[in-house]
């Protein structure tokens, strides 16, 4: 966990700084209330650690940007119009529908179980926060998907159908939620006796409820639903959420508040300064800025951890949303037209674990010799509108990149990769080249990172690994 430095009277947190008494910058046009937001928070925790948050929200209450954006917020619609809007909406194909509105319960579509849930989490989220206390709230996982394969394209109409066509949705989300959720679901369609059945799917979460929590799908499935069809007209599975949380008769709010601890307060953990490790996302950060960009490569994406960038490539067409992205943490292009690369990929990893070193050159490195992911990188900068259809991808340099400690020593060679990037102690950066052409692009090889002072939470018990890399 990364902190904010408060240092001398100074607040430093990546991108900004403020002073004690300074007068703060007027707001850019795009994001003023949550830059408002802060810079009232961060000037009344600098005047007094007490009361922090009550000041804040006075001083807030008192700018113009909160003022328009408050009368935005009571001008808008309410649950209810919200509810009529949604249920106004009609399908010729209910298999099109996102969202269900009836009188005793909403639904929404759960598209695939995959990263790619993430906006089908956010909805079933807010339906689940606003209108557990007036409806059921259920899940629609889709197993019609028109622009699936042949088994999935097909209309559900039997129960014979629907095992099938669930086996086939999970072979190809499967990577979002564990095995153990997979098979239950695929053992309570064989219990099934027939399509509209609804099954008690409780005692299979009370088994596995101590796993529940390690997986944000399952966890919002479990603790925010009160069931699941398996499609809009297939099996129903049902259970009482409110149990699993503690309390059959509970608020949601309450429950949700207590099974993850968040009543409970503790004194404030001590934070120590971050000296020699560094994370993902400062990886990426440092080979972007202290290596391609001073060096002219043209950044066509970036995917730091957790969000992905722009970028993604698309091996699999056909499939449609059902097809797997693949995101490199960064995509760039050589400072100019060079017959020897034609684009740079490169994979980021904190500290230098072999094992998940090796994973991600591996997959990177599919890219020299795949056809099909090479035709694909080709019309992701195609659509990027930063190479045309003449253009060749054939040349493709591949890296890695992470942080290691200066103390520690191991005897990993790479093979076929073209760089290695890595950070030693947070400080200092260096770069290994093993290509001619990019080497000529790179004359600086080694630097200092320049990253800020961040803090983290102190640990009883650290663990070393005895690790370096030598170019």
């Amino acid at each position: 966990m990364r902190a904010i430095l408060l240092q001398n009277g100074e607040l430093t947190a990546n991108k900004f700084t403020l002073q004690r008494n300074q007068n703060f910058p007027s707001c850019p046009p795009e994001i003023p209330i949550l830059r408002i937001t802060i810079q009232a928070i961060v000037k009344s925790f600098l005047k007094s650690e007490k009361n922090w948050f009550e000041n804040s929200i006075k001083d807030l209450k008192q700018t113009s940007h909160y003022k328009s954006y408050r009368k935005e917020v009571d001008n808008a619609i309410g649950a209810k119009e919200l509810l009529a809007t949604w249920k106004a909406r009609k399908a010729t194909n209910l298999n099109k529908l996102r969202y269900f509105v009836n009188e005793d319960w909403i639904g929404a579509k759960i598209n695939r179980f995959s990263h790619a849930m993430d906006p089908d989490r956010g909805i079933l989220n807010f339906i689940s926060f606003v209108f557990s206390k007036t409806h059921k709230i259920f899940g629609i996982y889709a197993l019609v998907r028109p622009r699936g394969n042949d088994i999935l394209k097909k209309d559900l109409d039997s129960l014979t159908t629907l095992r099938s066509k669930l086996k086939e949705a999970i072979a190809i989300d499967s990577g979002g939620v564990p095995r153990w959720f997979t098979d239950e679901l695929v053992k309570a369609a064989k219990r099934a006796k027939k399509l509209d059945e609804t099954i008690n799917f409780q005692p299979i979460w009370e088994k596995h409820k101590s796993k529940i929590s390690d997986n944000k799908v399952v966890s919002t499935i479990a603790f925010l639903l009160d069931g699941m069809y398996l499609n809009h007209n297939g099996i129903k599975l049902v259970w009482d959420r409110r149990k699993l949380l503690g309390n059959s008769k509970g608020d949601m709010l309450d429950l949700l508040k207590t099974y993850f601890s968040s009543t409970k307060f503790s004194s404030a953990s001590a934070l120590v300064e971050e000296s020699n490790e560094v994370d993902e996302d400062e990886v990426t950060y440092a080979i972007a800025h202290r290596v391609l960009i001073p060096n002219k490569f043209k950044i066509v994406s970036i995917s730091y951890p957790g969000s992905q960038g722009g970028g993604a490539i698309l091996p699999n067409p056909d499939l449609g949303k059902a097809q797997p992205r693949e995101y490199p943490d960064i995509i760039a292009l050589p400072p100019r037209k060079n017959a020897k690369i034609d684009v740079l990929l490169n994979e980021s990893k904190g500290m230098f674990r072999q094992a998940d070193i090796e994973k991600d050159t591996a997959k990177i490195l599919r890219y020299k010799h795949d056809k099909k992911l090479q035709t694909a990188l080709k019309e992701t900068l195609v659509v990027a509108q930063v190479i045309d259809q003449n253009d060749n991808v054939r040349n493709i340099i591949i890296g890695v990149a992470f942080g290691v400690k200066s103390n520690t020593h191991t005897t990993w060679k790479p093979d076929e990769v073209d760089f290695i990037f890595r950070i030693t102690d947070r400080k200092k950066w260096a770069i290994g080249i093993f290509n001619q052409a990019l080497r000529n692009l790179i004359p600086k090889i080694e630097g200092n990172t320049n990253f800020p002072t961040v803090y983290k939470l102190a640990l009883k018990h650290i663990e070393t690994q005895q690790i370096t890399i030598e170019f």
